[in-house]
């Protein structure tokens, strides 16, 4: 590209040039400058002209002033590597200041084209390009890219969420998860878990809430039965109290309003991000949620007769078993098996609708009799079983009279001519003999009770 000879090496900068046409062809580019270190001479391009500066700015190293701070060092080290010979290639990105004060990213690179006797570099040409536009591109494909990192982060989280919620058939521990799972997502200082249960809001959990704060107090946001409901969230700004915002969060089952998580913020308000975050979560998370309130309801069908409204037989014994695991063998217990006299001849001439009232009756007489650490069932048919926990044969036969003595004051709307009684066998012993042999000897008493005569408590003897 240069001549090498002793005469040529003599010529300035701009002597040199011209005596290369094809130098000056490239320096008519908009990229291309060629730099003489010997005598401080430059030629800039077009780009450097273009952010206001001359000749006289490109001589020496002066140019350098104009780097960005934070990539001054940089620039120095490609420099220095170039002066010391190390390199003949200096290829590298930095920023630099036009005259108005904005700052242009360059992508620069240069080649040494002929030394000194003592290795210096004596002339270098070099190519600048313009690359702003290309990092401003990049840099907002790179934010996208953050931020879809940031979603898809998001919708693993709530994925993971609505995982753990799964794990559980408890409404109450399923209010609990919520709030645990919903702080991995979103930003709240308090919350609390409703369920709507026949128009009224029943709390399951509450989290966060300052000493003496009564979360259950508080305004019932969307779930009110005198306000229309709403399936999206809704922010709120109480007028007074710690709380700045509140926003509601609907739980829906297949469109149907079911429940709402409510957080409390001491701050401003919330982001639309963590509205749109909260949607997601309830979206997800209401799923595992009101398939807990599902399993209640249907654990509540199975464990409760339809019609009488007491516990089943199988809830019975599910309920007397965590009993066993905790009274001692030898604390006192006594059951009573109750059966309805003539229930037979009921039903044959009065209907089975009638029957099933005269079975809703004894039921609520058994009802108002025991006490609240009895537990009772329908046993079947017209049958009904207690348990009297701590009643010896005194307080059992007092038990029994009394529920004897409410059956036989019943009255009935569809046929008052008709009076109900029932039989009661009793058998008292304690936790240590087998249940089993316990109801087998409260259901013998209540054998010789119906061959007495019937309409009598008989205890086993």
């Amino acid at each position: 590209m240069f001549n090498n000879s002793i005469h040529f090496k003599k010529l300035s900068l701009q002597q040199k040039i011209q005596k290369s046409p094809y130098l000056l062809t490239l320096l008519k580019g908009t990229g291309v400058f060629i730099k003489d270190y010997v005598s401080g001479e430059a030629v800039p391009n077009t780009l450097w002209k273009n952010l206001g500066y001359t000749d006289r700015d490109m001589k020496g190293d002066t140019w350098l002033q104009f780097i960005h701070p934070d990539d001054l060092e940089k620039a120095h080290n490609f420099h220095n590597r170039l002066v010391s010979g190390e390199s003949d290639l200096w290829e590298g990105e930095y920023r630099i200041q036009a005259r108005s004060g904005e700052y242009l990213t360059i992508r620069h690179r240069a080649l040494v084209l002929e030394r000194s006797e003592d290795k210096r570099p004596r002339v270098y040409v070099g190519w600048d390009i313009d690359i702003t536009d290309l990092v401003k591109e990049l840099e907002e494909t790179k934010k996208k890219l953050e931020m879809y990192k940031h979603l898809l982060q998001r919708s693993e989280d709530i994925r993971n969420a609505a995982t753990i919620l799964s794990t559980t058939l408890d409404p109450y521990e399923a209010g609990e998860h919520m709030i645990e799972q919903a702080r991995r997502i979103l930003s709240f200082d308090a919350a609390a878990v409703r369920v709507l249960e026949e128009d009224e809001a029943i709390l399951l959990a509450a989290a966060g809430f300052p000493s003496g704060y009564d979360p259950a107090g508080l305004p019932n946001l969307i779930l009110h039965p005198t306000k229309t409901t709403t399936h999206t969230p809704q922010l709120f700004n109480p007028a007074s109290g710690p709380y700045r915002t509140i926003m509601a969060v609907p739980i829906l089952r297949k469109n149907k309003l079911v429940g709402c998580i409510e957080l409390y913020s001491k701050q401003n308000t919330f982001s639309q991000e963590e509205v749109g975050n909260a949607m997601l979560f309830s979206e997800q998370a209401g799923v595992a949620f009101t398939n807990a309130l599902r399993y209640k309801v249907s654990e509540q069908e199975a464990a409760t007769d339809w019609l009488t409204g007491l516990p089943t037989r199988r809830s019975f014994h599910a309920r007397l078993n965590r009993i066993l695991l905790e009274v001692k063998p030898d604390e006192t217990l006594s059951v009573l098996m109750i059966d309805i006299d003539h229930f037979k001849h009921i039903n044959d001439n009065y209907g089975h609708i009638f029957g099933d009232s005269v079975l809703v009756g004894v039921a609520s007489a058994c009802k108002e009799a025991f006490r609240t650490q009895d537990i009772s069932c329908r046993y079947g048919g017209e049958e009904f079983l207690l348990l009297l926990h701590g009643a010896d044969q005194k307080t059992a036969t007092m038990v029994a009279e009394r529920i004897r003595d409410h059956v036989q004051n019943l009255t009935f709307k569809e046929h008052p001519e008709v009076s109900v009684s029932v039989s009661i066998g009793i058998y008292t012993t304690t936790y240590q003999q087998d249940i089993k042999e316990s109801i087998a000897y409260a259901d013998e008493a209540l054998y010789r009770a119906k061959e007495s005569g019937r309409n009598r408590c008989i205890l086993y003897n």
